[in-house]
């Protein structure tokens, strides 16, 4: 497989069935849906074989290509997700302004709606020649800036990729915004758009290991144990979670299995998937006292860098 070229893997690719034309909806058509979840994770294993054995003929617009071949076989299953969410800030579900905050609950759907309802009316209309991040930046801000009006305060927070700009891991990509909010002496996490993480698209374990994908999403990781399942479904369903130590971490925990690469596994040898960092060290590297490549080498996150040498790795638990 030494000669293998870009346009032979593009022919074995369609010959596993990549672009054939499916019928039926992938959603709800078990055998349409089975199929293709047999053709993605052969197509993940044919990728790390080749990058594997013609390591020293890839070039950037090669994996560029092969990434592109992968992603377009994910995009059929569409945005289904793996979860179901409720639509807990929609326009039409009016959540009124409790007036008074000594109900957190009460205070807290009430931030949440108002969040979202201020999303939705800026997102859907944006101004030209802005940014993405910049529109749901703004948004965040305007939402907080009203909430401190009323006596609540918080923080506008971008999750950066590693918890810090610096590591550039992603080149750019993969930021997520929150809010964080004070009420009674407590911290909440408010993110209405944390379901981003559960589709099924982004959501292939076998997608560790391929030069050029971004690493598995944190739905995947957030799903294996009890503690984390609770904590996704709680921020799914409310919207909001208590920032106490336990679901920090098991949050984080989703985060930082996002950022890790299949190199951390094939060194390792360790497939628990579970994150050896303590909820003090993750408060430490959210106030950026530390940073995650003090922890994890820093060629076990982001990106591979280089193929696996044992392309048949078994992640999926």
């Amino acid at each position: 497989m030494s000669n293998v070229t870009a346009d032979a893997f593009r022919a074995a690719m369609e010959n596993l069935g990549i672009y054939k034309d499916l019928q039926g909806n992938p959603d709800h058509d078990t055998l349409v849906r089975a199929y293709l979840y047999d053709t993605l994770v052969r197509a993940y294993l044919y990728a790390k074989e080749y990058q594997s054995y013609s390591y020293y003929e890839l070039n950037k617009g090669c994996v560029n290509q092969l990434s592109k071949m992968l992603l377009k076989l994910e995009s059929k299953f569409g945005d289904s997700k793996f979860v179901p969410t409720r639509d807990f800030g929609s326009l039409e579900m009016l959540v009124p302004d409790p007036k008074h905050y000594d109900d957190n609950e009460q205070t807290l759907r009430y931030i949440v709606y108002k969040t979202r309802r201020c999303l939705n009316m800026d997102m859907a209309v944006p101004p030209a020649r802005v940014s993405q991040d910049d529109i749901y930046i703004g948004a965040l801000e305007k939402c907080l800036s009203s909430f401190k009006k009323k006596g609540i305060d918080g923080k506008v927070y971008t999750i950066w990729p590693g918890f810090s700009q610096a590591l550039n891991l992603f080149e750019g990509r993969g930021k997520h915004f929150v809010l964080i909010v004070y009420l009674g002496g407590k911290e909440y996490l408010i993110d209405t758009n944390y379901s981003r993480f559960f589709y099924e698209r982004n959501t292939f374990i076998e997608r560790l290991g391929v030069c050029g994908l971004m690493n598995c999403y944190p739905g995947y990781y957030m799903r294996l144990t009890r503690e984390r399942r609770a904590a996704a479904n709680k921020l799914l369903t409310d919207g909001w979670i208590e920032l106490t130590p336990e679901n920090r971490k098991n949050l984080l925990d989703g985060y930082t299995s996002w950022y890790i690469n299949g190199s951390y596994y094939e060194d390792k040898q360790d497939f628990s998937f579970n994150i050896p960092i303590s909820a003090k060290e993750y408060e430490r590297l959210i106030r950026g006292e530390i940073l995650l490549t003090g922890i994890i080498d820093r060629d076990h996150l982001g990106f591979q860098k280089k193929p696996l040498e044992n392309p048949y790795m078994i992640l999926r638990k």
